[in-house]
């Protein structure tokens, strides 16, 4: 598991955080990379993951955790204002 701090409940408020840290020059790879591993082709779909609106499975959420980790973000799971002090 890539995050030891990961819990369903972080899970279920979508990645939000983990893509608040995405700079600008890697924001197209990192997406056209979730969206891959999510399965989805549009950004609409790939919003309401993000936004924890649609739930990812155990399998998504291993590899968004990699695809964030490869990029050096720790942090994933949870949304970005109510974890933005932490």
């Amino acid at each position: 598991m890539a995050t030891a701090t990961k819990t369903a409940k972080d899970i279920l408020l979508g990645f939000g955080l983990g893509w608040s840290q995405v700079t600008l020059g890697n924001r197209t790879a990192i997406q056209d990379k979730i969206m891959a591993a999510l399965g989805v082709n549009n950004r609409a779909s790939f919003n309401n993951y993000k936004s924890g609106r649609q739930r990812v499975t155990f399998d998504q959420a291993e590899k968004i955790e990699q695809i964030f980790q490869d990029y050096g973000i720790k942090k994933v799971w949870g949304n970005f204002i109510e974890n933005a002090a932490d």
